[in-house]
């Protein structure tokens, strides 16, 4: 499995895939974040990594105000705040920088200017 990801790190424990997510979890409900974790199948498909998954959410669920919810109920939320007023996303202008970008001027053909 590893290897079709082209991840050649030693796979760890599920339990130390817990603590991880905990951790990370813990610090977002702290500080008012979000989190947010994907467990594709393939990967957490397994006995062990699912009985540790399972801990974790009810771990979450003994939190007050914790959202479980698919993203399309994320969208439905986002477009209620939007016309509500209560939430305006923020625009950024992209590029960043003056094309072409500087890491790569002295490298394009001059037509490409």
């Amino acid at each position: 499995v590893w290897r079709d990801f082209n991840y050649f790190q030693s796979p760890k424990a599920p339990s130390d895939a817990y603590r991880l997510y905990k951790d990370e979890f813990d610090a977002a409900y702290r500080y008012g974040g979000m989190w947010m974790s994907v467990w594709h199948p393939l990967v957490s498909g397994r006995l062990a990594r699912a009985h540790w998954i399972g801990e974790l959410v009810e771990y979450m669920k003994g939190h007050e105000g914790v959202w479980f919810c698919t993203l399309e109920e994320i969208a439905t939320h986002v477009r209620a705040l939007q016309a509500s007023g209560e939430w305006t996303p923020r625009i950024d202008k992209q590029p960043w920088y003056e094309m072409p970008h500087p890491a790569i001027r002295d490298r394009l053909p001059k037509a490409a200017e």
